[in-house]
């Protein structure tokens, strides 16, 4: 899986009379062949002036680029916050680690009615995690209030994951979620899990392939790896055989 990660060249400032000094437009390096997940996090303050707290964003994610915000509440705050912010770009997909551990990559639409209710995030493909460990942002900004992603103390689960949007309650325009005003945010993200005990995309843990027939074996990236069955590194592959199409996981 592809991945990029850095650091904006320029400095975000939240709260200046400047227009459009808290966003800022990211160019990768080399494009993705499709949007991937971006995960920002604020990364260093230029002054201790002002210390309050602020966030960060990704939105209108493509495969050149996206941009970030810089955001902090509507109201009671006052005085300009600047700082560079640190971003990791990865392809959606699977993949294993070669330590034991899938990479769950993905994103999903969330909507919700109320900040004080959770909403049930799955992993897609009806897959089931062992010991997922999850990061996640949104990825949209349909609504423009200062609004933060939060995971549920529980813990995720095999299947899913419950998530919360708290959002800036002081914004009196945007800051408010309920039945007439819901809101509704892609959310991307990364789950790390166990190998053992994971069942992925309806794969139940092949042990051994050897024997097996195949017309053609290819990875999760679509390129052929082989013709017919033979010694495959540890991974998740496809198998085309008899005009139908598996999924395996290679032990």
């Amino acid at each position: 899986m592809n991945y990029e990660a850095g650091i904006t060249e320029k400095r975000l400032t939240v709260g200046s009379i400047y227009e459009d000094r808290d966003t800022a437009w990211v160019t990768f390096a080399k494009p993705f062949e499709e949007a991937p997940v971006v995960l920002v996090s604020p990364f260093t303050y230029g002054t201790a002036a002002n210390p309050y707290p602020v966030t960060a964003r990704p939105f209108d994610i493509t495969k050149e680029g996206f941009k970030i915000i810089l955001q902090r509440q509507a109201e009671g705050l006052t005085g300009t916050r600047n700082c560079c912010v640190s971003f990791l770009a990865i392809d959606k997909g699977q993949c294993l680690d070669g330590k034991g551990h899938i990479i769950t990559v993905r994103d999903s639409v969330v909507t919700s009615s109320s900040s004080l209710s959770n909403r049930t995030l799955y992993y897609g493909n009806n897959d089931k995690l062992a010991n997922p460990i999850v990061y996640a942002q949104m990825q949209t900004r349909n609504n423009p209030a200062l609004c933060v992603l939060r995971l549920a103390a529980a813990g995720a689960r095999d299947y899913s994951t419950s998530v919360r949007f708290q959002i800036d309650d002081t914004d009196s325009e945007n800051g408010t979620i309920n039945s007439s005003k819901p809101i509704s945010e892609t959310v991307g993200y990364i789950v790390i899990s166990d190998e053992e005990g994971s069942i992925t995309s309806g794969i139940k843990n092949v042990e051994n392939v050897a024997g097996v027939a195949a017309d053609g074996i290819y990875n999760l990236n679509g390129v052929k790896v082989a013709d017919i069955d033979g010694p495959l590194p540890k991974g998740i592959y496809v198998m085309k055989k008899g005009g139908e199409t598996y999924k395996f996981v290679n032990k």
